[in-house]
């Protein structure tokens, strides 16, 4: 995964924390598994300042999918057994 990768999945995730919902179905279309790439390289520090927020936001998007029917599976559990 790319810089520019994580910086655009930064940038859907910060939009659908203010609640658009066009960037919200951008990231769960296209972004899941770049998402879950980009929330595991701030917790090894590759991103330290943007950590947190980065991966309680993506935890609420995700959550967000499953509640829509958008993932059958837990995103959740799916990040943390990848960390």
């Amino acid at each position: 995964m790319t810089v520019a990768n994580a910086e655009l999945d930064c940038a859907l995730l910060s939009e659908f924390r203010d609640g658009d919902d066009f960037a919200f179905n951008q990231f769960s279309e296209r972004h899941f598994d770049d998402t879950c790439a980009y929330v595991l390289r701030c917790m090894k520090g590759d991103f330290v300042e943007d950590a947190e927020e980065a991966v309680n936001t993506a935890m609420a998007a995700l959550a967000r999918g499953v509640q829509r029917g958008t993932y059958t599976d837990n995103p959740a559990g799916y990040v943390r057994r990848l960390a």
